[in-house]
């Protein structure tokens, strides 16, 4: 039986092939090669901040709870939150579970986990808790105000429990999740992770989990189609008239994944409400669509996902530079090229940034792209040391009030606690330009079982199986 079959409150859509050589039952053993869609550097849950660090640290990681197809599932709880009152909350643990290091998870490693959020640039996850504690074999939170989404809150990466709250070690995280970290090989591009036997849920079905980060576009889907990988986000769509070696199928998640333009205060345009809201007049989002390998991209300049797809009239979409001047001209002069900071291992984040120096240009503003590599990108998010710089959000599509608190939060660093009071004020400063959402589209080989997304987007790989031999296709394109 599956340790976890949970497909999350992400909407999927499979086209399963007939296993043909291989038995359709879970076994253990194995290594499953897959991908991250750009390097990861950090491995402190706080400091989630892209899809690929949200994938990594929720393998590493866990929480009280699980965003799922259930809703939010006990994990490290024992229960759902207890509301004693409307503003106080109990949260019963779970006996027995254990760090990666066999030492126990207690109610202050906990406590000081949350306060550590509450503290760090990720406290907008938790603008409505006043104060958190530990109370026997559970904890109890303070709240400012009725939080009814709470648990689904807890299911966020930032909100994962580490040793004493502490941050991880870099080169050698220890944390709770279904896998333990193994190794990171720069050169050669992947991190490394193992199973771990005393995982709360069960240990993962394969032995080990290889994920590979790539140089360029077509790396990914060269090494799916050529046999290398057992599953791809790019996959068989990268080159045209390409088969993979082994039959594959393909899974789609809703598009849930913000791409936005973020804005520092290093350089006198860039702390300008008018320049954000040229950019957001003058850009074309409509060309995005043509971003990735065929998953779904939804123009947008709200940060809200929602489950229709967009809440943006398309004649809004189409980039309109007069707009954009009008708004410009609000702007005082100022000298000097406006940089654009990217992760250079997240391949589409050039050709985006790129497109809003076309605005930039247009507008008369100097604009540069500097592709840097991830640990110098964090670095410099932390340092605040950038004019802008391409980012992503990734929340779970029914937290829909989080996506306004998140956003602004981004873009300036304070969160309120009212989120209908973050709309609004969303929409006067503009701190952020939200470009488009958009979903995964993951291919599998049909000798892997067990996958699914959960409430991030986020493939099930702790769930998955390997199962024997991969079916091969009648031809291949190599």
């Amino acid at each position: 039986m599956m340790r976890r079959l949970a497909i999350g409150s992400v909407a999927l859509a499979v086209s399963l092939p007939q296993v043909a050589s291989a038995e359709s039952r879970a076994k253990y053993g194995g290594t499953l090669s897959a991908s991250l869609p750009s390097d990861v550097t950090q491995t402190d849950p706080v400091m989630a901040r892209n899809f690929a660090e949200a994938t990594l640290l929720g393998l590493l990681h866990e929480g009280l709870y699980r965003n799922t197809a259930d809703g939010p599932t006990p994990i490290l709880a024992s229960a759902a939150p207890v509301f004693e009152t409307a503003t106080r909350v109990r949260i019963a643990l779970r006996l027995g579970a254990t760090f990666h290091d066999a030492s126990p998870i207690t109610a202050n490693d906990v406590v000081a986990s949350l306060e550590r959020v509450r503290t760090s640039p990720s406290g907008w996850l938790f603008a409505a808790v006043s104060s958190v504690r530990a109370d026997g074999g559970a904890i109890v939170l303070q709240l400012s105000q009725p939080t009814p989404n709470l648990a689904a809150l807890l299911t966020l990466p930032q909100a994962a429990v580490t040793p004493g709250g502490r941050a991880p070690n870099a080169s050698a995280p220890v944390g709770a999740g279904p896998f333990m970290w193994g190794s990171r090989d720069a050169q050669r591009r992947f991190i490394e992770l193992k199973a771990f036997d005393g995982h709360v849920n069960g240990r993962p079905f394969v032995d080990k989990l290889r994920l590979h980060w790539f140089a360029a576009s077509d790396g990914e889907a060269r090494r799916f189609e050529t046999g290398a990988a057992h599953i791809s986000q790019r996959g068989a769509t990268a080159f045209s008239g390409a088969a993979p070696k082994f039959v594959s199928f393909n899974l789609d998640s809703l598009p849930i994944i913000l791409s936005f333009v973020g804005f520092g205060q290093r350089h006198p345009l860039a702390r300008h409400e008018g320049l954000r809201r040229a950019i957001d007049a003058g850009l074309a989002r409509t060309g995005f669509a043509a971003l990735g390998s065929g998953e779904r991209v939804v123009a947008t300049r709200i940060p809200l996902a929602t489950a229709g797809g967009n809440a943006v009239e398309p004649t809004q979409l189409a980039g309109d530079m007069l707009a954009a001047q009008r708004a410009f001209a609000t702007v005082p002069k100022a000298g000097g090229a406006l940089e654009i900071l990217v992760d250079a291992s997240a391949l589409d984040d050039r050709e985006i940034a790129e497109r809003v120096v076309r605005v930039l240009d247009k507008l008369g503003v100097v604009g540069s792209v500097s592709a840097v590599d991830s640990a110098t990108f964090n670095d410099r998010l932390a340092k605040h040391a950038y004019d802008a710089y391409i980012g992503q959000l990734v929340l779970p599509q029914n937290l829909a009030p989080l996506w306004w608190t998140a956003s602004y939060a981004l873009g300036t660093g304070r969160a309120g606690e009212s989120a209908a009071t973050m709309a609004a004020t969303f929409s006067k400063d503009l701190p952020i330009v939200p470009l488009f959402h958009r979903s995964v589209r993951a291919w599998a080989r049909n000798d892997v079982l067990g996958l699914g997304f959960d409430g991030l987007a986020r493939l099930t790989l702790d769930d998955a199986t390997l199962i024997g031999a991969p079916s091969k296709t009648a031809s291949v394109t190599p």
